[in-house]
């Protein structure tokens, strides 16, 4: 790996044991941490100890923990032979950037009429009665009240997201070529985006780059010292990129090199095994460093919906009843659930730690390192808003973006989950819905993202906003169906084919039967 963030020791698995063992030691569970470092099996149980850590957390110091996670972090991961923890007090963010900067003017006047496209509608809606239609999406159990209530303020208060308003920040989005990260919904309302993706992609930039023209927005993009910022678009996209692995320093200095405004932090970046432990763990160093020399630094986020979770009492109760319903599909449904010995078809019933409904929404073939990734950025979401930045970490549905798509037995899954009540998103609907709702908390005083405001427990920072898609509220638990919707897709899939298939066969028979 060189001079890119890696591992210290063995890989991914040591890493991530380090971290969690010690973030459950400073929750006063010694066992748990023990239990953690000894596990042999630990792509095939990982889950289990990602639900102890947090049901520990509703009942401990959640807030200690994920420091103490985020501390091992540095310990965990090194670059060029360095702990990180030695790379990331060397920093000196004030220092002026290897980067240059290419600014890219947005030649369009802001649409009169900002609407959200989903998937309830062939259209997208527009604000004023947007209201109307996530008042469905709640009713269906795919989205919290809280969202509701969001949806409904900004429709009456529209200046929250009016260019005016946004020119108060200044937003810098790691992974901004990412489907589900905010940039272009951004760039569309006006306001000026920091782009941090990586190099050698001009495809990428070359989109990202067209798109800004036509918007009312101002992209900043970082480019090689080599290239001049006024060089022509192609030029631009041909030099412009970084590397979070490798450019960590870098990346700090030449934000706060080209930046005046408040900034608002987004971390989107999304890889493949244990690729996205290392990127998780690079990108909190950046985050870090940001907050530290600007104080007023806010954070936005994603959380899957896919994690572990303190959920509502009404989404569980919610979910039960949808269980205890009876239907046509009942039968079978219980059948598979009983053959199986509930490894498919489970009751989604919450586990009880102190006060909280603990729903394990996890899905084990998404493995240990999306896991560990995720929980690094929840740990950093915790101590950040406890340190007093404000932060907006709300749950995102289930998105059909580019590489589920390109992966024939996620996609059937995917799309087979709507029998079992889940909606999952397109990604511009989703991305759109959730940068609105990131944008209400960032500016509402009320909102769990405004470190002022009290919560009853840290984790109630992932409640508000949640568009989970129907996990929540569904009758069984997330990893229980997922392989049964792949199934079930396949079957609607073929059944047209079977059914004249099958006519043609009764034909041939009824033929052969006069002869």
């Amino acid at each position: 790996m060189g001079d890119a963030v890696g591992f210290v020791g063995s890989g991914s698995t040591v890493a991530a044991k380090q971290c969690i063992a010690a973030a459950a030691t400073a929750l006063g569970r010694p066992d748990l941490a023990t239990a953690v470092e000894r596990e042999r099996n630990w792509r095939g149980r990982y889950f289990h100890h990602i639900v102890e850590l947090h049901k520990a957390g509703c009942v401990g110091d959640v807030v200690r923990s994920a420091r103490a996670g985020l501390d091992a972090v540095r310990d965990a991961f090194q670059i060029g032979g360095a702990p990180l923890r030695a790379t990331e007090t060397a920093i000196n963010p004030f220092c002026v950037s290897k980067f240059g900067a290419a600014t890219v003017v947005g030649l369009k006047l802001r649409d009169p009429v900002l609407a959200c496209p989903l998937p309830s509608s062939e259209m997208a809606v527009p604000l004023p009665v947007l209201p109307e239609a996530i008042a469905d999406l709640v009713a269906r159990g795919v989205a919290e009240p809280s969202v509701l209530a969001s949806v409904q303020r900004l429709a009456s208060d529209p200046e929250l997201l009016s260019a005016a308003s946004l020119r108060q920040f200044s937003f810098v989005i790691l992974g901004a070529g990412s489907q589900m990260g905010p940039a272009r919904t951004l760039l569309s309302l006006g306001a000026t985006v920091l782009a941090i993706d990586l190099s050698g992609r001009p495809a990428m930039w070359t989109s990202l780059i067209a798109y800004a023209r036509a918007s009312p927005g101002t992209l900043v993009l970082p480019i090689s010292n080599s290239v001049d910022g006024a060089a022509s678009d192609a030029a631009i996209a041909e030099a412009a990129g970084c590397d979070v692995l490798k450019d960590m320093a870098s990346i700090v200095q030449w934000v706060l090199n080209n930046s005046t405004q408040r900034l608002v932090v987004g971390t989107f970046l999304y890889a493949d095994g244990a690729l996205f432990s290392r990127l998780a763990a690079a990108a909190d160093v950046v985050v870090t460093l940001l907050c530290q020399a600007r104080p007023t630094t806010a954070l936005m986020g994603l959380c899957s919906p896919t994690e572990v979770f303190s959920v509502p009492e009404a989404a569980q109760a919610e979910a039960r009843s949808r269980y205890y319903s009876i239907t046509v599909h009942t039968p079978w449904e219980r059948a598979i659930g009983v053959v199986s010995r509930h490894r498919y078809l489970e009751q989604n019933a919450a586990e009880i730690a102190g006060d909280h409904l603990v729903q394990d929404s996890q899905v084990w073939s998404q493995g240990p390192n999306y896991a560990f990734a995720k929980l690094v950025q929840r740990w950093r979401n915790l101590v950040a808003r406890a340190d007093g930045h404000w932060v907006s970490a709300s749950v995102a549905p289930a998105s059909l973006t580019a590489s589920v798509m390109h992966n024939r037995l996620i996609r059937a899954g995917m799309l087979g989950c709507r029998h079992f009540g889940i909606v999952p998103f397109a990604p511009d609907a989703s991305n759109t819905l959730m940068t609105l709702l990131a944008l209400h908390d960032l500016q509402v005083t009320s909102s769990a993202a405004n470190p002022e405001t009290p919560l009853r427990h840290p984790y109630d920072l992932l409640i508000e906003n949640s568009v989970h898609g129907g996990s929540w509220r569904c009758a069984y638990r997330t990893n229980s169906y997922t392989e049964v919707s792949a199934l079930l897709y396949g079957l609607e899939a073929i059944a047209p084919y079977a059914a004249v298939g099958g006519g043609l066969l009764a034909g041939y028979a009824t033929q052969r039967s006069r002869l």
